[in-house]
């Protein structure tokens, strides 16, 4: 059983907008080596994983920067196999989105606006998961 700790760098895709800045955040979690045999073991984890971005979307009237601070639990699970000195690991995750925030700074009217409730966060949210290259 061990800690796993340490940064994550974010950021994502945005047509017709730009999209300069990486968001730094963090994972931190608990992981454990099963071990099968002398060469192959299984590495469950469990992270807490922060992600987001900062986007600024301009159209003819107005410059909005939108942004985005996502949260997950995630659940990684690698099968590893070792021959000193290859390691080979592959496996998959699981991943729950448990809370989200959205912002929108309007540059006309100055001002920070929460539009995590709005039914227009939910659209840039799903519009940006499906552009993350995974």
């Amino acid at each position: 059983m061990g800690i796993k700790g340490g940064p994550t760098f974010n950021s994502f895709i945005v047509e017709n907008g730009s999209n300069k800045y990486s968001r730094v955040g963090f994972q931190l979690g608990l992981l454990s080596q099963i071990e099968l045999t002398d060469h192959i073991y299984i590495q469950p984890e469990l992270l807490f994983i922060t992600k987001g971005t900062e986007a600024k979307i301009e159209n003819r009237f107005t410059t909005n920067t939108y942004e985005i601070f996502l949260n997950y639990i995630s659940v990684p699970i690698s099968f590893c196999y070792t021959f000193k000195p290859l390691h080979i690991r592959g496996g998959a995750y699981f991943s729950y989105l448990v809370g989200s925030q959205a912002e929108r700074y309007n540059e006309r009217t100055n001002a920070f606006q929460d539009i995590s409730r709005e039914p227009e966060h939910y659209r840039y949210w799903l519009y940006f998961w499906n552009r993350l290259p995974i």
